[in-house]
């Protein structure tokens, strides 16, 4: 009877290890595309992409050039898409125009060199602003919202790979892999939709359904983000076969504490969102904890973030004559010339 329990716990054991998201993590060394292989390989991604499957892949490119901390590194990419074409060659890199009109897609390519490295390597670039639109609802009390998503990431992608950067971010709390499908919103005044972030963040998750999902900690952003902040060198790696699990993993090293983010609250109180106790990792996760994160908003951070809650703040910050003169101040202020408005 001791021997017939011991091996049922241990079956059990088992079963619970197999069930679980994997999230590995590692200081990623001087060999990135090694350490990406091995995350994958850790993560079974050859049972996630099959041979000649459609892969697309999300990275954050919030600015326009390569900054560290702000957006993905092109050497993370190259190494990426290096490795993936060992079992598919059909791979396409995307992402939508910046909010707000401020920079196109392909000139965001342009600045992390990928129109040069999808030429090198085989891989497509498509501004997710120039696909054709498919709306979904989101539903917001008693009624539902339209917001629109290219066709083509909900027909035509088999794998879908999201790739973020760890940063504090002054609207959300916390920019990791689930805030980074907003940017597949093609709307260029995608801001204007903001009110109802939580509610389209996770539903957008849910359709775009991540299979693969990285975090690029080569360096992390504190004190103020997405773009304005500290950079902070962290030469790390994190991969997950869940977007919900990377983005525990995410925020336990950077201490963050997700009740400071409502739409992770949201998923962790949906069941979505498990906890690092409940993740199959390769290593101790406390070893990578970071205690140097931390948000301070500035006096414009708050103002937007009154905007980024309400509707009627939204639509006048952002899309009237009052909204343009305060961003022409605002943009004065720091030194930089003021971004006309585009309403699409």
């Amino acid at each position: 009877m001791i021997i017939m329990n011991k091996s049922s716990n241990n079956d059990k054991l088992i079963c619970e290890n197999i069930m679980r998201p994997k999230v590995y993590i590692a200081k990623t060394g001087s060999d990135l595309e090694k350490s990406i292989r091995e995350s994958l390989k850790w993560i079974d991604y050859e049972k996630i992409i099959r041979p000649g499957n459609r892969v697309f892949i999300k990275p954050n490119l919030t600015f326009t050039v390569h900054r560290q901390g702000v957006t993905v590194s092109p050497l993370f990419l190259k190494s990426l898409v290096t490795v993936l074409r060992d079992l598919t060659p059909n791979i396409t890199i995307g992402e939508s125009d910046g909010g707000y009109g401020s920079y196109t897609a392909e000139e965001a390519f342009y600045g992390h060199n990928l129109f040069d490295m999808s030429k090198e390597l085989g891989f497509d670039l498509v501004n997710l602003s120039k696909c054709e639109k498919e709306y979904i609802d989101i539903p917001v009390g008693n009624k539902a919202v339209p917001i629109p998503l290219p066709k083509m990431l909900l027909n035509d992608v088999d794998v879908f790979i999201s790739v973020a950067v760890p940063k504090v971010h002054s609207m959300t709390g916390i920019s990791l892999c689930v805030k980074n499908q907003w940017g597949c919103i093609p709307d260029k005044m995608r801001l204007l939709h903001h009110y109802l972030f939580e509610e389209a963040i996770i539903k957008i998750n849910k359709l775009l359904n991540p299979g693969i999902n990285f975090i690029d900690g080569t360096y992390g952003l504190t004190e103020n983000g997405p773009i304005i902040g500290v950079p902070l060198k962290l030469d790390l790696i994190l991969a997950s076969d869940n977007i919900w699990a990377i983005d525990s993993a995410g925020s336990h090293i950077m201490s963050f504490d997700i009740r400071k983010a409502r739409y992770l609250s949201i998923a962790k109180e949906s069941g979505l969102l498990p906890s690092v106790n409940e993740i199959n990792f390769n290593d101790n996760i406390n070893n990578f904890i970071s205690d140097k994160f931390f948000l301070k908003r500035t006096m414009w951070n708050r103002y937007a973030l009154f905007a980024f809650k309400h509707k009627f703040a939204s639509k006048i910050v952002y899309d009237s004559t009052i909204g343009d003169i305060l961003h022409w101040i605002m943009y004065a202020t720091r030194g930089r010339i003021h971004m006309p408005r585009f309403k699409v």
